[in-house]
């Protein structure tokens, strides 16, 4: 019987890595790992996700019972600049197709004390990586196959201490309106002088609604474009300022000059690249190509947006 048992027990103990799920359970500071819900808000439901009808409740802030932990938890003193990252427990990865987010709050006080009341903003965001002109396939998620997601804090964020919220949502049920929600909060201090702004800011809960077109998805009906949700990424951060365009534009990138590859539109770590071919033929709009080798145009970029190369073929206004 004991021996039932135990096989038992470790049978439960693989069921949600078996099923797919996960959590992000582990925080990464410049390569360097934590343990198991040290620095992050341990949640009382596990492993188990927050379904879309559920996201309009307090607990879609840091999940279920994180605020009984937050006590507990450590806060990493981290400063403008540093690398941050998330990874999930048990060497679990994403294996579920969708984008993934990464939001701070910042406390009134002592963070520990703090319930995710205030306002939020984005600081990274990964969605589609592939040529999804031919239709979206699972592989083509950028989150597809990896167990950990990182940022770099932004260098004007003003000193304090702040929640750091990451999500990864699960579309393979959005079709049914049962989207898949898997996050947790770390909570940091961040150093130095900063003066910036973060915005725009919103609301969790209240960031999405369960009816919204890019959570209630359909990923089966093989779709050449999906929309980000949430608000733009908070563009003082110059590593992530393009990331709000990491919807792949079909349209404006055909096959005979889009890149193979179109991770770094989605990660958005590349530098601004100056357009060197003048602008006597007027703006080129947002979305459409402004570079790259073979590329025979001309123009500067509409007001607002900026030439950034994604690989030696093709750079694009954003």
């Amino acid at each position: 019987m004991k021996a039932t048992l135990s096989a038992l027990s470790l049978f439960a103990s693989l069921v949600p890595l078996v099923s797919g799920h996960y959590v992000f359970s582990k925080l990464i500071v410049d390569g360097e790992k934590s343990q198991d819900f040290e620095y992050i808000r341990k949640n009382s439901n596990g492993y188990m996700p927050t379904l879309a009808s559920d996201i309009l409740n307090d607990d879609f802030r840091c999940n279920q019972g994180s605020m009984d932990s937050a006590s507990n938890t450590k806060v990493y003193t981290v400063a403008p600049g540093t690398e941050i990252g998330f990874e999930l427990a048990y060497s679990a990865v994403m294996k579920h197709p969708g984008p993934l987010q990464i939001y701070m709050s910042k406390a009134p006080g002592d963070v520990k004390s703090y319930d995710g009341s205030g306002e939020w903003f984005k600081v990274y965001q990964e969605g589609v990586c592939e040529d999804i002109s031919d239709g979206l396939e699972d592989t083509d998620w950028c989150t597809w196959g990896k167990n950990s997601a990182s940022f770099n804090v932004p260098k004007n964020t003003p000193p304090g201490q702040y929640l750091v919220r990451v999500e990864h949502i699960g579309l393979h049920r959005g079709m049914s309106g049962n989207a898949e929600f898997y996050f947790t909060c770390a909570q940091i201090e961040v150093t130095g002088s900063g003066s910036g702004s973060p915005g725009p800011t919103v609301s969790i809960p209240g960031v999405y609604k369960p009816e919204d077109s890019n959570i209630h998805f359909n990923i089966y009906t093989h779709p050449t474009s999906y929309e980000l949700p949430g608000p733009a990424v908070w563009s003082d951060n110059a590593s992530v300022e393009a990331s709000q365009s990491a919807v792949y534009q079909h349209k404006e990138m055909t096959k005979s000059t889009a890149p193979t590859s179109f991770a770094t539109v989605a990660k958005s770590t590349t530098a601004s690249v100056p357009l060197t071919t003048g602008g006597s033929k007027g703006s080129i709009k947002r979305f459409a190509q402004c570079g790259g080798e073979g590329w025979s145009g001309s123009g500067s970029c509409e007001s607002g947006t900026t030439c950034r190369a994604w690989n030696t073929y093709y750079s694009q206004c954003v």
